[in-house]
């Protein structure tokens, strides 16, 4: 479907795919989240809300990933 994957390096993910965003154009973003309790997300912070905060111009999907 012409997908293509990259290898991002950071010290901040969210900040590494800010900017790899907006470097590239990027329009639509995928993510897999995983579930978490919303204590863990306070304690620990969430990429994804920290890019659905920051990202402009761009469509952000957000797929649910299951319990196993």
């Amino acid at each position: 479907m012409g997908a293509k994957t990259v290898k991002l390096r950071g010290s901040n993910v969210a900040d590494a795919l800010l900017k790899f965003a907006r470097d590239n154009q990027i329009t639509h973003v995928i993510f897999g989240q995983s579930a978490r309790t919303r204590w863990d997300i306070l304690w620990r912070g969430s990429i994804i809300n920290r890019f659905l905060r920051e990202v402009q111009d761009a469509a952000v999907h957000v797929i649910p990933l299951e319990k196993s």
